[in-house]
């Protein structure tokens, strides 16, 4: 194949592409409201004879539009009827026009639902910016699952900018006449409608979507997980009904018998600021009020002449009730500290047993252990006796470093092992000797 003829071919493909749509306007046929349209719309509008203000302009009869001046002496039900079908023959040349232009040609129920959309909202609906003409024309075609087009369609509740519940029944309704073709209220099972609204009340805060539907009688199989409000200052804490959770998060299971009602439930938060000494941003975290904050230990990078220990936050952490800032406190020491110079050396004191065999004794520290050169606080603990069954016999102070030898035991040479600790300072490590007393009973 030349080039010409390949550039031939695409572009006869071009024009037969773009042809499509024209082929399909072209063969469009032109639809009208069925009469069970008509009954269903009177049904749900119900007849008033004399103008009533409704929302922002006048109607009359069967929710007709009209002027104020208009129909001073009000109207029959004859003259309602011609003047439905009057309002609903321009619904239908907005509908036609839109199924004509997006190439669709709908089943008589799904262009009723259309026009019963129209003459509630206007053409308003049909408008490319919002996902539910979108949603409409893959429903004709097949490609809209039933609670998909419910669950956009339900949002066009509102009346005078507030949702109605009225109007979230009639938006069930149209939906139902779509798929199934049903139109008056004996075809609907309970509360006129097969399916049930979860309205979701976000308690001050946002929600990606204010309600949800899903089949009535059923379990919430959920076609979308229910949303995770936001409110600025708090912490999201779950839906509940009636003050109790109706599940855990964030798979929320309940059954549907009916319309429900959920709130979202908020837990106030503050953000508590946490820095370093020198004013350096050591991290946020959020808390609970009246929860105590916390965060991990800090540390401070030590310097040539200083190493740093972390000592607590200032001011004291304390119980939430708003935000606070807490500051990290550190101890410094000097960055090398020498070897603790403490010597210590057991010796070997006696005691006599007559003594012993009336009342306890005790061998002072300077008897039994010599300690030299300690750097810090010194103490002391006894770590073993020569034979197990004697250490009963034994108690050494562990500030003092005396040994108390109970009164009882025998005469005989015993064994201590004794680990004698100087914590150190600023300037000298910590250091453990442990050291040998022969104690002698005599």
């Amino acid at each position: 194949m030349n080039i010409r003829k390949f550039s031939a071919l695409i572009l006869t493909l071009c024009l037969l592409l773009t042809a499509v749509p024209l082929i399909a306007q072209a063969d469009y046929k032109a639809m009208k409201s069925s009469e069970p349209l008509i009954q269903f719309i009177k049904q749900c509008e119900g007849f008033e004879s004399k103008k009533y203000w409704d929302f922002g302009h006048y109607s009359i009869g069967y929710g007709s539009t009209c002027g104020e001046s208009e129909y001073p002496n009000g109207i029959t039900e004859a003259e309602a009827d011609a003047l439905l079908r009057r309002f609903l023959g321009q619904a239908e040349d907005e509908v036609n026009r839109f199924c004509r232009v997006n190439g669709v040609q709908p089943k008589q129920s799904q262009f009723d639902c259309m026009v019963s959309l129209t003459y509630c909202l206007g053409g308003c609906w049909m408008d490319s910016g919002y996902d539910l003409p979108k949603l409409i024309i893959r429903a004709c075609k097949g490609q809209c699952s039933e609670l998909e087009l419910l669950n956009t369609l339900g949002n066009w509740i509102n009346v005078g900018g507030e949702p109605w519940e009225g109007t979230m029944n009639r938006r069930m309704r149209d939906n139902y006449m779509f798929f199934y073709g049903k139109y008056t209220r004996s075809d609907y099972i309970e509360n006129d409608v097969p399916y049930g609204a979860i309205w979701l009340d976000a308690n001050g805060g946002q929600a990606a979507y204010p309600r949800l539907y899903t089949f009535r009688g059923q379990p919430y199989s959920a076609f979308k997980p229910l949303p995770t409000p936001t409110r600025s200052g708090y912490r999201f804490a779950g839906w509940t009904e009636g003050g109790k959770a109706v599940g855990d998060k964030p798979a929320y299971s309940f059954p549907v018998d009916g319309d429900r009602v959920l709130t979202a439930n908020f837990v106030r938060v503050h953000t508590i600021t946490w820095r370093q000494d020198d004013g350096a941003l050591i991290g946020w975290t959020t808390v609970d009020h009246g929860k105590v904050p916390s965060h991990a230990d800090p540390a401070k990078p030590a310097t040539s002449q200083r190493t740093y220990r972390f000592r607590g936050w200032s001011p004291k952490v304390v119980a939430a009730t708003g935000d606070a800032t807490y500051t990290a406190a550190y101890d410094a020491f000097p960055a090398a500290r020498a070897a603790n110079p403490m010597t210590a050396k057991g010796k070997k004191p006696s005691v006599s047993g007559a003594k012993l065999a009336k009342r306890a004794r005790t061998i002072k520290r300077s008897k039994a252990i010599a300690v030299r050169k300690a750097a810090g606080r010194v103490t002391y603990k006894l770590k073993k006796v020569s034979k197990a069954k004697f250490r009963k016999y034994f108690k050494v102070n562990r500030k003092k470093g005396s040994i108390k030898v109970r009164k009882g035991l025998g005469k005989g040479a015993y064994r201590l092992r004794v680990a004698v600790t100087a914590a150190g300072n600023d300037r000298y490590e910590p250091l453990t000797r442990t050291v040998t007393v022969k104690v002698r009973v005599r």
